[in-house]
């Protein structure tokens, strides 16, 4: 008798698992997001990026010799932090359906716009925003309305936070830039 229970246990344990590892996978296809979505193509020959914010518009460029904000010297580390933002940046998965269309009205109204050029041509153009005390970043193509939860791997910090800095934070910081 006791036989007979613990197979039939035995036999839909088995099933349950099966069923699980089965909704796993159909679940994991069903979401999978284009890891490249928010990446430029070739970072090595991009030589501006546009931040366009709600009060001012930052334009980072490359003369040949080096990074210029809006025509004066840019920091050199910062400006490593956003390529390095550029190409680590992943999105994590689209915001719920529910939450999209406020999501939205609120990046195109509060966010940065990014343009990312190379020479005339822009590679890259998204909307950059989100939440800095809850750390949760969001990106939005500027063409489409939904957007995307994003995060570096391994990390966890504010993406969208090297987008949001000022013009006096992309400046360089040396007063004296001479050689003893």
């Amino acid at each position: 008798m006791y036989r007979r229970q613990n197979i039939l246990l035995l036999a839909s344990l088995g099933s349950i698992m099966l069923l699980t590892v089965l909704v796993y996978h159909v679940q994991l296809r069903s979401e999978a997001v284009d890891k490249s979505l928010f990446k430029p193509g070739d970072l090595a020959v991009v030589d501006k990026v546009v931040l366009s914010g709600k009060s001012d518009t930052i334009e980072i460029s490359f003369d040949g010799a080096r990074w210029k904000v809006n025509g004066k010297p840019a920091d050199g580390e910062m400006i490593q932090v956003l390529m390095a933002t550029l190409a680590q940046a992943e999105p994590r998965r689209p915001v719920a359906k529910l939450m999209r269309d406020s999501l939205a009205r609120a990046l195109i109204e509060n966010g940065v716009r990014v343009n990312v050029y190379s020479g005339t041509t822009s590679q890259l153009a998204f909307i950059a925003g989100g939440d800095q005390q809850k750390k949760q970043a969001y990106f939005m193509k500027l063409q489409e309305a939904v957007p995307y939860a994003v995060a570096i791997p391994g990390y966890r910090v504010y993406v969208s936070g090297i987008f949001e800095v000022g013009e006096t934070g992309w400046l360089d910081r040396r007063i004296f830039n001479f050689n003893w």
